[in-house]
């Protein structure tokens, strides 16, 4: 079954190829991709900012679920705006199973590598990264600082768009995913790009302040990273000016233990460097 986000529609109705350039096979541990770039004739127009949202969480974490309900709730006061990844890491307690009742193990080294290279460790849960700004020298924001820092990056316009057009094969588990960056400013800044899965709906054991909740359904629960947990480099030295497109076109095995009709990828592009900015994101359902 073919899933096309809205915006990668628009941007091929008004997209039209000048030339192109095909790069080489990549392989992360398996999986392979393919990439090229081109110009456009008509340079597609900005697309509204999408806000990543990086979420420390854990299942024994008895605050967690206070996080998990505000994030909630500023998605639906802003629909198809905020991509919300949570990280279930290893080495913290409060991220631990819960003790004689979870079913599952979320945490993934994915996760943890993500807390520990990205954002300097995670010193508490709940915590999170907002596109990967910087308050005073600090990426992770505690719960009560989201609200306020989300809302001041929903009106920063976004230099890049990011769409996503995968197609997914029940019989096989084998999706194929292309994602597509679309300049529509110039930017001298190098950049990475990364793809990850998240699962939704999982019905699993969560401590929600003194309760131990058995049926807790789970949200954004990262699976793994399709790319390297820290994205990787792309258009390395290649001056970008608007209409400058990149694709890069995955083909990916889906892990039989995850259910697929709940899966979804997000894209995203960030700054490389010191500055490590998401300059936007994308999300679509896997199937």
């Amino acid at each position: 079954m073919n899933k096309i986000s809205l915006i990668a529609i628009i941007a091929g109705m008004v997209t039209l190829v000048s030339c192109s350039e095909k790069g080489p096979i990549i392989d992360f541990g398996g999986e392979k991709a393919v990439d090229t770039s081109y110009m456009q004739t008509t340079v597609e127009g900005k697309m509204p900012r999408k806000v990543l949202v990086e979420e420390f969480t854990g299942v024994s974490c008895p605050p967690c679920p206070n996080g998990h309900r505000k994030l909630k709730q500023l998605g639906d006061q802003n629909p198809n705006r905020i991509v919300v990844i949570g990280y279930h890491i290893f080495n913290f307690p409060q991220a631990f199973p819960v003790e004689g009742k979870s079913k599952y193990d979320f945490r993934t080294e994915d996760a943890t590598n993500v807390g520990k290279d990205l954002f300097g460790g995670v010193g508490q849960l709940p915590n999170a990264g907002i596109d990967r700004t910087s308050t005073n020298g600090k990426l992770l924001y505690d719960a009560g600082s989201w609200s306020g820092t989300i809302e001041n990056r929903l009106p920063v316009a976004a230099p890049v768009n990011v769409h996503i057009i995968n197609t997914y094969d029940d019989a096989t588990r084998e999706a194929i995913i292309k994602v597509q960056v679309v300049y529509t400013e110039a930017i001298s800044t190098p950049q990475h790009i990364s793809l990850a899965i998240v699962e939704d709906d999982i019905e699993d054991a969560q401590k929600d302040g003194l309760t131990e909740v058995e049926e807790y359904i789970h949200e954004h629960v990262l699976r793994a990273f399709i790319t390297p947990f820290n994205g990787y480099a792309f258009l390395s030295g290649q001056e970008k000016t608007p209409g400058l497109v990149y694709e890069r076109t995955f083909t990916y095995t889906v892990n039989e233990k995850w259910n697929a009709d709940n899966c979804k990828l997000i894209a995203f592009v960030s700054n490389d460097g010191e500055n490590k900015e998401v300059l936007q994101a994308e999300q679509v359902s896997l199937k």
